[in-house]
C-alpha cells in the first residue's frame, strides 16, 4: 500500500514541508515496525502541492490511475481541496489534516483538522476578555478559509459586545511584493484595538515582524492561526508582545501522547530534524487516521462526521492518550522563544 503525501514544497506553505514530511515518515515507520496496514507495508511517495493547482491535480490523477498509490494525505491551503477532490473523484480516500473553515463535502474526503467554529468562539471570547478587545480586525490571504471566517468573526465579536472594523485579504506571497505599511495603515486608521491574523508563512512572518516593528502591540493585540514555532523563530522575540495562537497542538503540550510522540520523532530523525509544529503534526496524524479507517471499514463501522470534521480513534499527538479523539483546543502566548499556555477548552 502506498500512501500519496501531498504537501507544499513550495510556495505560501512550504515552510511547513520538511515538517510534514518527516512526521508522516514517522507515522509510516511506527505502523510498519507493527505490521502494517492489513498485513501489508506501506510506503510514502511525496506529491508537491506547490506547484500550479492545474498541474498538482493531473498529478495526483495519474498517481492514482497508475495505482501508484492507494490514497492520499494532504496538508496544503483550502483552496486547492476541491480541485483535488475532483481530480480524485472518490477512487481513493482523501484525508485532510489542517486546521480549516469547514464545510467540505466532497465524497471520501476526510477533514481531521480543527475548524474555525472550534477554534475562534474560545479564543476571540478570551482574548477580547483578556486584552480588552472591542474592534476586530481582520487580516489574511486572499482564500477561501479567511474569506468563509469572516462572517463567522462578526457574529462571535457582536456576541462579546465588539465588532469588526475593518477585512483586508492580500495575495499569495504579498510579502514578496510589499511591506505591509498600506495594512499597517489601515489598522491603525479604523482604531482596531484586536487583529485576527490569518496569514501563512512568509507573508505571517513579514507582518508580524512589520507589526512589531511599526510599535503597534500597544494598540492592538493579534489573534493568530495557523501560527506555529517555525513562524515563531521566524518573526523573532521582540515582535511578538500581545501574540496570542489558538490550536490543538503545540509542541510544548506535555501530554503522554505528544511527550510519546517527540520521543519518537527525535530518536529516528535527531536533534537537526525539522521543528515539530500544527502542521507537520496533522500529517502524522492522517497517517494514523488513515491506517483506523482501512482498519475500521471491514468490520462495519467507520468515521462519524461532527461539526465538518471525522472522528474516528487513532494515534495522535493532540490528545491526552494517544488513541483518544483531539478535543482540546489550546490558547498559548509567547514567552521568549517558546509558546507559553494560558487557557484550554
Amino acid at each position: 500500500m502506498n500512501i500519496g503525501l501531498l504537501i507544499q514544497l513550495q510556495g505560501p506553505a512550504g515552510i511547513w514541508g520538511p515538517s510534514c514530511e518527516t512526521s508522516a515518515r514517522l507515522a509510516v515507520h511506527e505502523i510498519n515496525t507493527a505490521g502494517g496496514i492489513s498485513g501489508h507495508e506501506i510506503g510514502l511517495e511525496v506529491l508537491d502541492a506547490g506547484l500550479p493547482p492545474d498541474q498538482v491535480a493531473a498529478r495526483v490523477s495519474r498517481a492514482v490511475a497508475e495505482r501508484r498509490i492507494d490514497a492520499v494525505v494532504a496538508m496544503h491551503p483550502s483552496d486547492l481541496r476541491a480541485r483535488i477532490a475532483a481530480s480524485i473523484a472518490g477512487r481513493v480516500p482523501y484525508i485532510y489534516t489542517p486546521q480549516y473553515e469547514g464545510g467540505e463535502r466532497h465524497p471520501g474526503v476526510y477533514t481531521i483538522g480543527e475548524t474555525s467554529r472550534e477554534l475562534l468562539p474560545p479564543a476571540m471570547s478570551w482574548v477580547a476578555e483578556h486584552e480588552q478587545v472591542q474592534r476586530w480586525f481582520i487580516l489574511g490571504n486572499d482564500y477561501v478559509w479567511p474569506r468563509r471566517s469572516a462572517a463567522l468573526v462578526k457574529a462571535l465579536a457582536a456576541r462579546t459586545g465588539a465588532r469588526l472594523v475593518g477585512e483586508r485579504y492580500v495575495p499569495w506571497l504579498y510579502s514578496e511584493r510589499s511591506d505591509f505599511s498600506e495594512e499597517l495603515a489601515a489598522i491603525r486608521a479604523s482604531g482596531a484595538d484586536g487583529v485576527l491574523v490569518m496569514l501563512l508563512g512568509e507573508d505571517a512572518i513579514m507582518f508580524h515582524r512589520a507589526f512589531g516593528e511599526a510599535g503597534m502591540a500597544g494598540r492592538a493585540a493579534r489573534l493568530c492561526l495557523a501560527f506555529d514555532e517555525n513562524l515563531l523563530y521566524a518573526v523573532g522575540e521582540e515582535n511578538t508582545e500581545r501574540l496570542y495562537s489558538v490550536s490543538a497542538y503545540f509542541a510544548n503540550l506535555d501530554t503522554r501522547a505528544n511527550n510519546r510522540f517527540l520521543d519518537r520523532y527525535l530518536a529516528l530523525f535527531g536533534t537537526r530534524s525539522p521543528v515539530p509544529n500544527m502542521l507537520g503534526q496533522s500529517c502524522y496524524e492522517g497517517v494514523h487516521f488513515l491506517k483506523s479507517l482501512v482498519d475500521a471499514v471491514p468490520r462495519g463501522y467507520g468515521p462519524f462526521k461532527r461539526r465538518d470534521r471525522f472522528h474516528l480513534a487513532h494515534l495522535s499527538a493532540r490528545s491526552e492518550d494517544s488513541l483518544e479523539m483531539p478535543s482540546h483546543v489550546h490558547i498559548a502566548t509567547v514567552q521568549g522563544i517558546d509558546f507559553k499556555h494560558v487557557a484550554s477548552f
